[in-house]
């Protein structure tokens, strides 16, 4: 749910052909501080952006990745996709 509700922020640089994967994972060998590891790959017209982000708990590493998603999918969105001949 908590999920969901960020990706709110992302649905108006995306369109309907996007696809996101977001993955949670916990690494005991870490310290405590960034145990938790957030990753969202995002496919924007066959383009694929892939972020990752650890911090002490899944929602901060979230917010971190979600940031970085978005800075990408800005980045992406920007830039012209005409093939020069």
């Amino acid at each position: 749910e908590y999920t969901e509700r960020k990706f709110i922020r992302l649905e108006r640089l995306l369109d309907d052909r996007t696809d996101a994967i977001v993955e949670f994972s916990n690494e005991h060998h870490r310290s405590p501080s960034d145990a938790h590891t957030a990753e969202v790959t995002l496919v924007i017209d066959g383009q694929t952006l892939h972020s990752h982000a650890s911090g002490i708990s899944y929602q901060s590493a979230l917010d971190m990745v979600i940031d970085k998603v978005e800075r990408r999918a800005v980045d992406h969105k920007s830039k012209p996709r005409t093939n020069p001949r």
